[in-house]
């Protein structure tokens, strides 16, 4: 079933005791903003068979943007991405934990208009990892910008080496090697940090604007 979460969203710690928390679902809708209750405390995995949406592009939905988590994991079962869904990534910004907090997502993402009605998403955290497909909603209209932090990398596509993400068959990389960004909707622009590492396992990267990568880049 669908989980659509309207309200602020705040992650805490578990029945458990374990500090992340698993939502499972065919979409999971996040149209207002998510945090932490504990700064750098909490983490989230999404395992949805259809789309994954962070923000609604109305008032302030940023993801982190108060208290930011620990990690965030998009269709992730046993290191396989779980159904053909996208994340879409309507905030203006999604924050992870400085120097340690990565950001992994297996499934196709998509940036669209986000909060201020502005076309830039910033994603910040350690390692930031792209495992399928990146394209914008409109081509030409959406500007990512990447900071990883601590040592961190950036990463474009899934390495040939790794399992391959299940559902993306029809992008042509069941065996990987095929991730494009900007593929099917450019770009408008990518710019990068200069943390330590840029990695692109995608065959094509493709804006409409400038490349900016103020890292090493490895091919």
């Amino acid at each position: 079933l669908n989980q659509t979460h309207n309200d602020p969203v705040s992650l805490g710690t578990s029945d458990t005791g374990t500090t992340d928390t698993t939502l499972n679902g065919v979409a999971v809708t996040f149209n207002n903003t998510l945090d932490a209750v504990t700064a750098d405390t909490q983490g989230l995995i999404v395992n949805a068979t259809g789309d994954t949406t962070f923000g609604n592009g109305v008032l302030d939905d940023n993801v982190g943007g108060l208290r930011p988590l620990t990690s965030i994991t998009t269709d992730l079962t046993a290191g396989l991405a779980v159904g053909p869904g996208r994340t879409v990534i309507n905030a203006t910004s999604v924050t992870t934990t400085d120097m340690t907090g990565d950001q992994t997502y297996n499934d196709a993402v998509v940036l669209g208009s986000n909060d201020t009605g502005m076309a830039t998403t910033t994603l910040t955290g350690n390692d930031i990892t792209f495992r399928s497909t990146l394209d914008a909603t409109t081509a030409g209209t959406e500007i990512l910008v990447v900071n990883s932090s601590g040592g961190g990398e950036t990463t474009f596509g899934q390495n040939s080496a790794l399992p391959a993400v299940a559902g993306n068959t029809a992008a042509g990389n069941a065996d990987g090697s095929d991730d494009n960004v900007g593929g099917i909707a450019p770009i408008a622009s990518i710019t990068t940090n200069a943390d330590v590492t840029a990695v692109f396992n995608s065959a094509n990267i493709t804006t409409t604007g400038f490349q900016t990568y103020n890292e090493n880049v490895v091919l």
